[in-house]
């Protein structure tokens, strides 16, 4: 990750690095010493892992992410054939689907880059029984 990974020797730099505000910037990383300290996070209700700790000392390091939806969950149901599945369970005659657009195959939670495998595999599937029924 050259170049993306910054490293800065005082919260000031770190801070205009970025355009952000530096009082901001320090009050932000109070907050989140302060949680991790108490090992309870009240603002925003996420579990502490066991062994975090404050970060109290430069250097600081830092990335610029922007984020972005890699993936939605749930959408059309298809079948093993990827058959689109209407409301009462049955399949859509001729309609088929693959990929982001479909649901049901995941469950509640999936993890990283599965979606790709799920896009390819479904995809292919649903290809070549659409081609069966031309």
């Amino acid at each position: 990750m050259k170049n993306k990974i910054k490293q800065t020797g005082d919260l000031e730099e770190l801070a205009s690095l970025y355009g952000m505000n530096p009082d901001s910037l320090k009050l932000s990383l109070d907050k989140y010493n302060h949680h991790m300290e108490q090992q309870t996070d009240d603002e925003f209700g996420k579990p502490v892992l066991n062994g975090v700790k404050p970060v109290c000392q430069p250097p600081y390091y830092s990335i610029r992410l922007w984020p972005k939806v890699h993936h939605t969950m749930g959408g059309i149901q298809i079948n093993t054939s990827g058959q689109v599945i209407d409301t009462n369970q049955k399949p859509i005659e001729g309609l088929y689907a693959a990929g982001e657009v479909t649901g049901g195959i995941h469950g509640a939670c999936r993890l990283g880059s599965c979606a790709v495998t799920d896009c390819l595999v479904f995809g292919r599937i649903a290809g070549r029984n659409a081609a069966l029924n031309l």
